[in-house]
């Protein structure tokens, strides 16, 4: 599904040689943070994405609170995306 999200966001062309596709594990003691679309910005789908909606994000990281982050899709309705946040403490 990110890989969806990515290539919907981005030319193609651009994509790294490096990029690759994983699989994870995450152990059902780790909380995932949910969020409920009806909190997101005003045209949270749009594509490309707006800047309210990349700092929504980009907030969420910084504040360190979650390892994992699940947000809805833009590109398949019902489908999520999983965020492991690197800044986690």
């Amino acid at each position: 599904m990110a890989a969806l999200e990515s290539l919907a966001h981005i030319d193609k062309s651009s994509l790294p040689e490096e990029y690759k596709m994983i699989s994870i594990e995450i152990p059902e003691s780790m909380e995932i943070y949910s969020i409920d679309p009806n909190v997101l910005p005003k045209n949270w789908e749009s594509i490309p994405p707006l800047q309210q909606g990349m700092d929504f994000g980009d907030n969420l990281l910084k504040a360190r609170k979650y390892c994992v982050l699940k947000f809805p899709s833009v590109v398949v309705r019902g489908e999520s995306n999983y965020l492991i946040n690197p800044k986690h403490t």
